[in-house]
């Protein structure tokens, strides 16, 4: 071989090599901060589902404390409302979550969210009061999460 050949040759290898462990960094970094992120929704779907399961059980007791529905409102609707929020709760919290994207995740908790907001406005007495003050508390709880 000449020389000619062989300097480049030497130089496109180096170049290779380097472009391919910068690579793998990259790939393991994104792969670490989806893991974070994912963990981080789990432990966030935790909390949310203890504050689910605490409206289910003070409609389902016989005096109810805290979450008083509207007189033309159905226990039963809003038990089974809250229960399926739950199992997707619980999604978020399995392996199988990992299917989804970071950002399809954001997207269906927001949504379960914002729909769990317009039952305590609508159907309970004090409505706006109870969504506000779970909106504030799930909010806090983001916060400490993200911040701890």
């Amino acid at each position: 071989m000449s020389q000619e050949i062989l300097i480049p040759l030497v130089i496109a290898v180096i170049a290779g090599v380097f472009l391919y462990k910068n690579v793998n960094v990259a790939v393991y970094k994104a792969h670490i901060e989806d893991y974070d992120e994912f963990e981080f929704f789990k432990q966030y779907s935790m909390i949310v589902e203890t504050y689910v399961e605490e409206i289910i059980q003070d409609l389902q007791s016989e005096n109810p404390r805290k979450y008083i529905l509207n007189h033309s409102s159905d226990s039963s609707y809003l038990i089974e409302f809250l229960k399926e929020n739950k199992r997707t709760l619980n999604f978020f919290q399995t392996e199988l979550s990992k299917s989804k994207s970071i950002e399809e995740i954001q997207a269906n908790l927001f949504d379960m969210l914002s729909k769990i907001d317009d039952e305590l406005n609508n159907r309970f007495q004090n409505g706006k009061t109870l969504a506000s003050q779970l909106k504030e508390t799930l909010q806090n709880e983001y916060q400490k999460l993200k911040n701890p």
